[in-house]
């Protein structure tokens, strides 16, 4: 069942990694090929309740790994790598789905993207770096946790 736990933990985090990053990626393709606010940021709207859907489910699937595994009280890498989901990760992402879920759908209803557009360019601006860091310090963590 543990191989489950970590195949669904992988799978979840290479969406919400992969999601995100090609989300980014195309949105600001989009911007300069002139596509109206409108149907980028609709189409961003629609990627982000997958990516943070991933997220959850990852998350969800590294607990069950933990309970599956008797990972309690953490090893050193794992308490590490808890540390910064926790510090880093979970609260720029609740922020992010806050952004994307109550600020982008509403204006996306008023018909007034230009606010929302540039609060997403802003807090990826901000946190996008913070994120990829930490996603890269926790991957190191994990890959190398049984290194002497």
């Amino acid at each position: 069942m543990a191989c489950l736990w970590l195949l669904v933990h992988l799978a979840s985090l290479a969406c919400w990694l992969g999601g995100s990053l090609g989300a980014w990626l195309v949105y600001r393709q989009a911007q300069r090929d002139g596509a109206p606010p409108q149907k980028s940021l609709l189409w961003l709207a629609r990627t982000f309740r997958v990516t943070h859907g991933a997220l959850v489910l990852a998350v969800l699937a590294g607990v069950a790994l933990m309970i599956e595994e008797r990972l309690w009280p953490p090893a050193d890498w794992l308490l590490w790598k808890l540390v910064l989901a926790g510090l880093f990760v979970v609260p720029l992402e609740c922020a992010n789905a806050f952004i994307a879920h109550a600020w982008l759908a509403r204006d996306l209803a008023a018909g007034d993207p230009a606010d929302t557009q540039r609060r997403i360019e802003r807090w990826w601006t901000l946190a996008g770096p913070i994120l990829a860091l930490a996603a890269a310090a926790i991957g190191v963590l994990a890959v190398t946790k049984s290194a002497p």
